[in-house]
């Protein structure tokens, strides 16, 4: 779910505690679902945290490399870098 979505689907009450559960404004929240700003990664993150889930960090910034660590502990990329093989084990990383 886009941020645009979630505003719209929630009572007011709610957006606002979105935002002081990511540390941010309902302000910069409704910037952001207007095209107006970008979040950053961070505020990405801590967004789909307090949303639970509602909301993950890839739907609101899909142009960052996001990476995902499969079930057996393999670093993979973001399906849109597919054709680019990143693959790491934990081991090669640490």
């Amino acid at each position: 779910m886009d941020i645009k979505t979630y505003l719209k689907q929630h009572k007011p009450r709610d957006r606002r505690a979105l935002a002081d559960a990511a540390g941010t404004k309902l302000i910069y929240l409704r910037q952001i679902s207007a095209g107006l700003r970008r979040a950053s990664a961070d505020l990405a993150i801590r967004l789909e945290h307090a949303s639970n889930g509602l909301m993950t960090a890839r739907e609101i910034r899909p142009d960052l490399p996001w990476r995902e660590i499969t079930p057996n502990g393999v670093v993979q990329p973001h399906s849109s870098q597919s054709g680019i093989n990143h693959t790491t084990s934990p081991q090669e990383v640490a």
